[in-house]
């Protein structure tokens, strides 16, 4: 899933579709996700282990930014997952 902050659906949808992602996109348009999330670079890539926990945070995008994203993903989900506790 990817968050575009303050572009068009037009812009967003031509990107998209030039490289030819088909990953969930939501758009905010007032860039509302950034400042609740203390977002300082762009792009920032949250990666959420399935317990609903951010696992990391990386900001920029560089020469070997897709290893890093894929081996932070694959941390993220070789861990285990934990059942949250409820009640007494």
């Amino acid at each position: 899933v990817s968050v575009n902050v303050r572009e068009t659906m037009d812009v967003v949808g031509a990107f998209l579709r030039s490289n030819q992602y088909t990953f969930t996109t939501a758009l905010d348009t007032r860039g509302t996700t950034t400042d609740a999330y203390f977002v300082s670079g762009i792009p920032t890539t949250v990666i959420i282990g399935r317990d609903g926990v951010v696992k990391e945070v990386l900001i920029g995008l560089g020469d070997g930014s897709e290893q890093v994203i894929i081996k932070a993903v694959e941390k993220a989900l070789a861990q285990p997952t934990t059942t949250p506790k409820t009640g007494p």
